[in-house]
């Protein structure tokens, strides 16, 4: 073992700069909800999906803020309505033919062939097998294979339909333009139209309790049967009101929306639609109501506004968007632009735009995820508390487990390239790989284990816990040898060299060394916190992370440190850069921290969703869109465009605005086909929209 050669503990808090941190766990979003489902199940807990333009599909698993997970199809449309058969099998179907499939709850969807690309308006599955799907110009389509493959059906009308019902695989109902409806009793290989009338408005919405009951509601109005839908009655009409969603339980209770002009307005009856009372009454505009059948109810609208109902009750409460509240533990970045955080509960989120939206692409597993790491933009691995590897070749989207140890908890891993890569664990075990993870040597030592980095394919340090020594291999972890003995527990261990390396532990203690570990020396940061990440951009610039959300910046290579402002009092667990500008930070109940300058310039408080809201369109946009944005205040307001790999093309404006709302043009007639991005900087704050070149 080395021994200490210099002890230098300095007291070198010099200040308290308000650093420029960002929370990123805040949903930024002005879109339109269109469709929303629940499972019943909520005894064990809610399961529910939202869906709405720019291909957005949220998740929750409880009605708490803060527990929705922003989801990923791989698709670049709208969607329009989802629907679950189970927890797991889901459909989500969109403009443009678009159709995905999940077996895991939306954590991973794949694009289905519908075979058209006509836009579809409303999914069914009246049963696991038989599956409907109503879209624009009479589309309907039926599948009889649990959703693999879809064959359209005769309809007899070229009228968008926008909604489709099903009492069984028999007896169901489509609704839409000319105000029509149609029913089949032979599993729609015939189908009789009902309802008609003079009008071009459209119905969006049916709904039957059994087989004669029912209703349906759209443009101008709201109607019903007692014969199965032989005979239609109008119970509410007003000319240029829109009714977007009826619902009914039973024969005498239900709901409506209705919708006189940006305003949403929930109507409820007790007596079968003879009188209706006013449940919600809000300055936004609402498109679908659903019920659970224990009697929870759900709706939602514009601007991604959701309200839900407990049973027997009449209020509706808002429910907040937010991210998961799972602690993360690890953060990775391979650019800028494109990086992964785990955490509790099996949470793995991705983000291809730098934080500005991040998917939840794993989760509700049962695992405790602890450390995470890509070597590029596909190939990654995870490391599980309950002695579990798993492994993605496709950036995250799928894993597969590679080792299985319950007996040892995985606390760390690093991998030098794609095939080699070692991973640690708390109870003094070491696993190395030199094939990706197919095949592991297993080495064990004494003391407990926290954190693993190599420079290269040889040369590697452990950060060890209570009183336990540094340990660093020359052989690729062949043979590992002790550098120095500390009191502290080590939590992380960097190096930006063969030679310059740190450690950081508890009490507020920092390592380093300048000769590969032949030497260390000890620095106190001035603080009794216990840090928890350390990470260099070069020789001199720093960050370390700690309890109590504590950020230190250092620019003289670890000997002096200044505290940033990072605004939260929540642990922090783990700390990423690609440079010395772009951070990221994760910690305790979900919480995401970015700063774009090192942290180190300017004042901040932590932004809530920005004063400016951006819309861009049509999209998908040929040759010129329009885009609009609002400001509340006076301000200074950049717009740009951005390619898919955030790379920027233009600058559409720059200048000082006043309050109200702004309009102009982008010419992207000679923009290659493909997905881009107007960013909107205001007040040091941004707001990002998709849009898709044709």
């Amino acid at each position: 073992m080395k021994k200490l050669i210099l002890l230098l503990p300095l007291v070198v808090l010099l200040s308290v700069t308000n650093g420029q941190w960002f929370h990123q766990n805040v949903f930024q979003t002005d879109n339109h909800f269109r469709d929303l489902y629940f499972t019943d199940d909520l005894a064990n807990g809610p399961n529910g999906w939202i869906v709405g333009d720019d291909n957005e599909i949220y998740r929750t698993t409880s009605f708490y803020p803060g527990n929705w997970h922003r989801l990923y199809t791989g698709e670049s449309n709208d969607i329009n309505s989802i629907w679950f058969v189970n927890t797991f099998r889901g459909f989500a179907a969109g403009d443009n033919g678009s159709l995905s499939v999940t077996q895991d709850g939306g954590y991973t969807w794949n694009s289905v062939s519908t075979g058209t690309a006509h836009n579809l308006q409303s999914i069914y599955f009246s049963s696991f097998d038989h599956g409907w799907i109503a879209g624009d110009d009479g589309l309907l389509l039926h599948s009889f294979d649990e959703g693999s493959t879809w064959a359209q059906v005769s309809t007899g009308t070229y009228y968008d339909l926008r909604d489709v019902f099903f009492l069984n695989n028999q007896t169901g109902w489509i609704a839409g333009g000319n105000e029509s409806i149609y029913k089949t009793t032979n599993g729609g290989l015939s189908w009789n139209q009902q309802h008609t009338s003079t009008s071009t408005a459209a119905l969006t919405s049916i709904h039957f309790t059994g087989e004669n009951h029912g209703w349906a509601s759209g443009e101008n109005g709201v109607f019903y049967t007692t014969d199965g839908g032989t005979n239609w009655e109008t119970n509410t009409y007003n000319s240029g009101m829109y009714y977007p969603s009826v619902y009914f339980k039973d024969q005498n209770e239900g709901w409506y929306i209705a919708d006189p002009g940006s305003v949403g307005i929930i109507k409820h009856t007790l007596d079968g639609g003879a009188t209706w009372d006013d449940q919600l009454s809000i300055d936004f505009m609402l498109e679908s109501i659903f019920f659970t059948d224990v009697g929870w109810g759900f709706a939602v609208g514009y601007p991604d506004r959701i309200f839900m109902q407990a049973p027997s009750q009449t209020e509706w409460n808002p429910i907040e968007l937010g991210f998961t509240e799972s602690g993360l533990q690890s953060v990775c970045f391979v650019d800028s632009l494109l990086g992964w955080i785990c955490g509790a509960d099996g949470i793995i989120l991705k983000t291809m735009d730098g934080g500005n939206q991040w998917y939840a692409v794993h989760g509700h597993t049962g695992h405790a995820f602890t450390d995470i790491f890509f070597i590029n933009e596909t190939e990654g691995w995870v490391t599980d508390y309950y002695g579990e590897i798993l492994h993605t070749d496709d950036g995250g989207f799928h894993w597969e487990k590679l080792l299985a140890a319950p007996v040892f908890n995985y606390y760390g891993i690093h991998f030098a390239d794609s095939e080699t890569g070692w991973a640690v664990s708390w109870s003094g075990n070491v696993v190395k790989t030199t094939d990706g993870g197919s095949n592991w040597s297993e080495y064990s030592y004494p003391g407990s284990f926290n954190s693993v980095f190599f420079i290269d394919n040889h040369s590697g340090w452990i950060a060890t816990g209570y009183d336990s020594p540094v340990l660093f291999t020359g052989d690729g972890g062949e043979n590992w040898e002790e550098q120095f003995q500390f009191p502290y527990s080590l939590q992380d261990v960097y190096f930006i060299d063969e030679e310059t390396g740190w450690c950081a532990g508890q009490d507020g203690y920092i390592i380093k060394t300048t000769d590969g570990g032949t030497n260390w020396q000890v620095i106190n940061a001035g603080e009794d916190h216990d840090f928890t990440a350390i990470k260099f951009a070069n020789l001199n610039e720093g960050w370390v992370t700690g309890q109590e959300g504590e950020i230190l910046h250092t620019e003289d290579g670890g000997i002096t440190w200044t505290e940033q402002q990072s605004n939260t009092t929540k642990w922090l667990h783990s700390l990423e850069l690609t440079d010395q500008e772009n951070l990221w930070v994760v910690g305790s109940d979900g919480l995401i921290l970015h700063s774009e300058n090192g942290g180190i310039v300017g004042a901040n408080e932590i932004p809530a969703n920005p004063a400016a809201t951006l819309q861009v369109y049509p999209n998908p946009v040929h040759n010129k869109a329009t885009v609009s944005f609002t400001t509340d205040v006076k301000s200074t307001v950049k717009v740009e465009v951005l390619n898919a790999a955030g790379k920027w093309i233009a600058t559409l404006t720059n200048r000082e605005y006043t309050p109200g709302n702004h309009v102009f043009e982008w010419n992207s007639e000679q923009a290659a086909p493909g997905i881009y991005f107007i960013r909107v900087t205001m007040d040091q704050q941004y707001y990002i929209r998709k849009t898709v070149k044709q």
